[in-house]
This record gives C-alpha cells, sequence and structure tokens, in this order.
C-alpha cells in the first residue's frame, strides 16, 4: 500500500509525501471566502506523484506495477446563508495504475479511498474555520448526499488485459460531492479553510 499527502487549498498548493506502505494527501482549501451575510468561495485541488505498488495478475512473467492518483480541483463558487437549498459541487480522484513484466494475462490493482475529518475531528460533521468561527461542510460518495466520504468508504480497482508486449495501464475514476448546508447565519466575512487528509490504501 501507498501513501502521499496532498493539500486542498483556494490556490492550489501542494506538500507531497511518501511513505513505503500507503499514499495520503492533503487537501487543504484556503481562500474559502465569506462575504456579507455569507458567500463561500473554496476550490479543491489535489495532485499525487507515481509510487509502488502491490498488484496481482495471471500471465506469464514477473508482475511490476506503480500507480499514481490526481484529482480535478473542487470549487464551491459562492455561498449564501439566506438562501434554502444547500451549495453543492463535486471533483473527481483518479486512480492509475500501471502494469509490466508479465505478458498474456490480466492485471489488477484493488484500493480503499478513504477521506480523513480535516478540523472537526469527526467525519459525521466536517468544518472549516476562519479563526474561531467555523462553517459547515461536508463530502459525500455520490449525489444524493446519503453517505459521507469517511475512512474507508470507497473502494475500487484497476485492470486491464495484458498483450505480447507486457505493458498497460488502466485507470479508474471516482467523484468526490461537496455540500455547505444552508442557514449557517453566523458565518463571518472571512477566508475559512480546512485540510483534509485523503489516503488510497492497496
Amino acid at each position: 500500500m501507498a501513501r502521499r499527502t496532498l493539500q486542498l487549498h483556494g490556490r492550489p498548493r501542494l506538500h507531497r509525501r511518501h511513505l513505503a506502505t500507503d499514499r495520503t494527501l492533503h487537501m487543504r482549501n484556503r481562500n474559502a471566502r465569506v462575504i456579507g451575510l455569507g458567500a463561500l468561495i473554496g476550490v479543491l485541488s489535489l495532485c499525487a506523484a507515481p509510487a509502488h505498488a502491490t498488484c496481482s495478475g495471471s500471465g506469464l512473467g514477473t508482475l511490476n506495477c506503480s500507480a499514481t492518483v490526481s484529482a480535478t480541483a473542487m470549487s464551491f463558487g459562492s455561498y449564501s446563508a439566506g438562501t434554502s437549498s444547500a451549495t453543492t459541487t463535486s471533483s473527481t480522484i483518479t486512480v492509475t495504475a500501471t502494469f509490466s513484466g508479465r505478458i498474456l494475462g490480466t492485471d489488477t490493482l484493488s484500493y480503499t479511498l478513504s477521506l480523513s475529518a480535516g478540523n472537526s475531528g469527526t467525519t459525521a460533521s466536517r468544518y472549516m474555520s476562519y479563526g474561531s468561527r467555523t462553517l459547515s461542510y461536508n463530502l459525500y460518495t455520490s449525489s444524493g448526499y446519503g453517505t459521507v466520504w469517511a475512512t474507508d468508504t470507497v473502494s475500487g480497482s484497476a485492470s486491464v488485459s495484458v498483450g505480447f508486449n507486457g505493458n498497460a495501464s488502466a485507470s479508474t475514476t471516482h467523484t468526490v460531492y461537496g455540500r455547505i448546508p444552508a442557514g449557517q447565519y453566523t458565518a463571518a466575512p472571512g477566508s475559512y479553510s480546512d485540510t483534509i487528509t485523503v489516503t488510497v490504501t492497496y
């Protein structure tokens, strides 16, 4: 398993860390701004570098593989506490596996994706902070916003059939859904932030 750190930021700003056994991404949301009664602007950006992975497969030869993780930016746009509906947005995380060394078979990378709690300390109720003030939000596994994306919530795999040259790659994309509840009238104007760690385990 591999671990990588990503920062989620209004202006994409990344810190990367590589460990032998798993990959973690710190996502830091900076420049999330509340203006007047409440306007939130936030951008989520993720970036990751390649790391060695343990994969399974069938075929002839010795299997070698590596994996990369990437994501698109998540922007909440503007938030107004006075509206009756929540502010929602989404982003994608893509896991790409690259295989080599084995021919005439099928290679697979299986993994789980988990998101940390951030400032709040609990995935059930995440929030961004501006000094002592907070703005509630959360991250979900679907557009129905029924399941919070937490530790080991999502699992997936990337598989590919390998021919005679022994080199192939496969990608799987997951969507992260963000939601800021309406009616947060106590949110003061300012720049709110949070740091989320995304862990890919395989």
